[in-house]
């Protein structure tokens, strides 16, 4: 993330769904991760999941994550900027 590649995030952002959804992701087969993929509902993105992702992205790169803010969260494309938009407020 030192070279602010926006695409090296994305990828990392979905490396993550993969680790913590792995079990599920088995058994839907192959998955197409783009940006309107819907976490819960096409992925099986459950509350456990969730919370295991969001704590991931707080430790990994310190960053401060309300449950109202998750909460928006519905594909994966705004998880991608979620994530972003959060990178950029911690360096301002």
């Amino acid at each position: 993330m030192q070279t602010g590649s926006e695409q090296a995030l994305g990828v990392l952002v979905v490396e993550v769904l993969k680790y913590f959804l792995a079990k599920k992701l088995d058994q839907k087969g192959e998955v197409r991760w783009v940006d309107n993929v819907r976490l819960l509902e096409e992925l099986g993105f459950d509350s456990l999941a969730t919370i295991e992702t969001v704590f991931f992205f707080e430790d990994l790169f310190q960053i401060s994550v309300s449950n109202d803010e998750i909460a928006k969260v519905k594909t994966l494309g705004d998880l991608r900027r979620f994530v972003r938009d959060k990178l950029e407020s911690a360096k301002a």
